[in-house]
């Protein structure tokens, strides 16, 4: 702070006293005439003062409604718009409070200009909301759109031209009482040249101070500006709390969080909003920050907010001393955690309940980490180790099973790591199979990958499907045996009936011959699909690996049929998509068996129409079991060994790598159809829709259970697509190689 020193030169009494009248008597006067300048300036300061709050509160107030009419717009809930309208109410008083003032600041707060642009505003806004229910779309386009964003720069400009013509006045007040000082200094130097050695540093100190007080309500006005843009605009609530609890200022966070006006909370104490189960510890906090016990106190408390609905916040309290150290008022920042809150206690029943049902299973469920350790256990795990869950926390999985046991899991639980993805095998343990999964579980930020283990006694379920596999080889064992002892005769039949067709015979008895002669062929046809079936489940069948042209194959699955189904006034086709390979290595006989099993049904089952037969390339693949047979865990291994190498198939004939193709075939007819829920069982054994399509259509429905087996044996599965009385199509898919040297031409 600057200071002056006071001249200590005497004047002669007379001349003093004269002086001193004659300078009194001017210094009344110019007093006079600073005082009402000075009086007329504060009062103008207030009013200029009010008028810029008012707006300050327009705007915080134009935010505010635009903040929850976008909240209403993306959240849908009926309580933004209860909260806009009762912000969009509270407009009235700044308004009110511009139009009072208007004449007093010249117009220069125009609340004509900024009450139509609010309309206008508001008239978008309560277009939007009213959208918001039935055309959601429509609310959006009406907010994004110019008219919205003009209107909002248009209310904008309209304030800050306000605020610019407020401090336009201010200034020029300041330059009044500027321009009046220095009237009264040109005064002085004319009319009193014997007093202006004895004023000059009176008119100079009353200068400077003119220009602090300046400089001074200025950067006051700056500091409150930035304090109530602070205060207001803050992401958390604060409030200012007398000693008492009165609530003396409150931000619009604060209000939004408590669902009261400012007005409202205003007559009310932080005790009243405060929920009564949280309110003493509160107060003991309160009594010792006042104490000075301490310097500040957060907690986690409850508000009963106006709807009477619970919110949780989290309360930060600090106390405003003054100079002297003598409290004032006290400081809360509020922030809401209800959403926290919400989150731990869905957790918190999210982990109750998993953890019931966990003990209710029958498996066996251990979690682990990656080393083995221990995490939790269910009832059913502690029981078969004969311990409590508790005391199998923090072990490994060598300290309570065997160690060649631990050392499988342990690497199973490694694997399944590894590849982020469930491993299931099986082990032995003192005579009991388990079943085995173990699953990855998602990974914690600052924590070990970790993984369950699920363990199911499945001794019961391996023996049971042992005893009927062997049951199963017992019975295809039979029908092979006895498919082979019907051949027999029935081939003596067949041979005996074609040495009658060159005998002799009367119309009447080759008649007899012929349907003879049919029926054992249908016969054999079906002892050969017997023989067929039994073979392949005593896994007796291996497919053959040679070349086979595909274009050939269905020339001769056409040749096959076509006559059939020229027969019945069908069409039948073929479709060879041209990015098939010519030529590819597999089990030809085979594919066009199946081929022809398929064709042959819908020919079959078609009345008018046709049938087409498509062939396509889907993408390159690897087939199946070429990594040979082995344990899950292996058969992991090797297929990221054979997916790492890219798609190079095995050898081919002349030892060159030969490359994978996915070849589709379809089958598509516009025949009666198949209902959805009979789509599944008709690979059944001896299985058609209905008895009626047997005595309508023949056959004994072993056709489409061959067909599926002999694709499964190829690495593919039929698929069925059809709608009654609208045709049907069957496809599948196999992975064939194509020979190095196709793909070289």
């Amino acid at each position: 702070m600057t200071t002056y020193r006071q001249n200590t030169h005497r004047f002669p009494v007379r001349f003093a006293l004269a002086l001193f009248g004659a300078g009194l008597a001017l210094y009344a006067a110019l007093g006079w005439l600073v005082l009402t300048t000075s009086r007329t300036a504060a009062a103008f300061h207030d009013v200029e003062l009010m008028a810029e709050e008012a707006l300050n509160q327009i705007r915080a107030a134009s935010d505010g409604l635009h903040a929850l009419m976008l909240l209403r717009l993306g959240t849908g809930e009926q309580r933004y718009a209860v909260a806009y309208r009762e912000r969009s109410a509270a407009l009235a008083a700044p308004l009110e409070t511009l139009h009072r003032l208007a004449p007093q600041t010249a117009g220069r707060s125009d609340p004509t200009g900024i009450e139509a642009h609010l309309r206008q505003l508001g008239t978008l806004q309560a277009e939007a909301m009213a959208q918001a229910a039935a055309a959601p779309d429509q609310a959006w386009e009406t907010v994004r759109g110019r008219a919205y964003a003009v209107a909002q720069a248009e209310l904008q400009a309209c304030l800050e031209r306000c605020h610019a013509a407020l401090d336009a006045g201010m200034d020029a007040l300041l330059a009044r009482q500027q321009g009046l000082a220095r009237a009264g200094l040109a005064a002085l130097a004319v009319g009193m040249p014997l007093l202006g050695v004895c004023f000059a540093l009176l008119l100079r100190r009353a200068v400077l101070a003119t220009r602090i007080s300046a400089d001074a309500q200025a950067a006051l006005a700056a500091s409150e500006q930035r304090f109530r843009a602070t205060f207001e605009l803050a992401a958390v609530g604060i409030a200012h709390v007398s000693l008492d609890g009165t609530l003396l200022r409150v931000n619009s966070r604060f209000e939004g969080i408590t669902g009261y006006s400012g007005q409202e909370l205003a007559a009310l104490t932080f005790a009243a909003i405060t929920h009564p189960d949280d309110l003493n510890e509160d107060l003991r906090q309160l009594a010792r920050l006042q104490a000075g016990e301490i310097s500040t106190y957060t907690l986690d408390k409850r508000y009963v907010r106006k709807d009477g609905a619970l919110v949780w916040v989290s309360l930060t309290v600090s106390l405003m001393r003054d100079e002297a150290g003598i409290p004032l008022y006290c400081i809360a920042v509020i922030a809401d955690i209800s959403a926290r809150i919400a989150a731990e206690a869905a957790a918190r029943e999210n982990a109750a309940a998993v953890t019931t049902l966990l003990n209710a299973a029958s498996d066996r469920v251990l979690v682990v980490d990656t080393a083995g350790r221990i995490l939790g256990a269910n009832d059913a795990a502690a029981t078969g180790l004969q311990t409590t869950p508790g005391a199998l926390l923090g072990l490994s999985l060598g300290d309570v099973f065997p160690l060649a046991i631990a050392r499988l899991r342990l690497a199973h639980l490694r694997r399944a790591l590894e590849i982020g993805q469930p491993v299931r095998f099986t082990d032995e343990r003192a005579g009991i199979v388990f079943d085995n999964i173990i699953a990855p579980l998602p990974s914690v930020a600052g924590a070990s990958d970790r993984a369950v283990l699920f363990a199911r006694d499945a001794t019961e379920f391996v023996r049971a499907r042992e005893a009927a596999e062997a049951a199963s080889r017992a019975k295809s064992d039979f029908m092979a045996n006895v498919s082979h002892e019907l051949r027999t005769p029935l081939n003596g039949i067949l041979g005996m009936a074609q040495l009658l067709e060159i005998s002799p015979l009367e119309p009447g008895q080759r008649q007899w011959l012929a349907d003879l002669t049919s029926a054992a062929d249908s016969l054999l046809m079906l002892v050969d699909n017997l023989l067929k079936l039994a073979r392949i489940d005593a896994e007796r069948f291996v497919l053959a690996r040679q070349p086979v042209v595909l274009a050939s194959l269905l020339e001769g699955v056409a040749g096959t049929l076509t006559p059939v189904a020229a027969q019945k006034g069908l069409t039948f086709t073929t479709q060879l998509a041209p990015d098939v390979p010519r030529l590819v290595l597999g089990d030809g006989e085979r594919l066009r068996e199946v081929l022809e099993h398929l064709a042959g049904n819908a020919v079959k089952f078609t009345v008018t129409g046709g049938v087409t037969v498509a062939v396509a390339c889907a993408r390159p693949c690897r087939l199946p079991g070429q990594v040979g047979q082995a344990s899950p865990v292996d058969q992991a291994d090797q297929t990221d060994q054979v997916s790492q190498a890219g798609q190079a198939g095995p050898m081919d004939q002349m030892g060159q790598a030969s490359q994978t193709a996915e070849i589709i075939f379809a089958v598509r007819d516009t025949g009666i159809g198949i209902a959805a829920a009979d789509q599944a069982r008709i690979f059944d054994d001896f299985t058609q829709v209905d008895g009626s399509s047997t005595r309508r259509f023949g056959g004994v429905g072993l056709g489409l259970t061959i067909s599926r087996r002999l694709v499964g044996l190829m690495g593919g599965e039929i698929t069925v697509a059809s709608e009654p009385g609208k045709g049907s199509v069957f496809s599948f898919a196999v992975c064939l190689e194509v020979p190095a040297e196709e793909n070289a031409s």
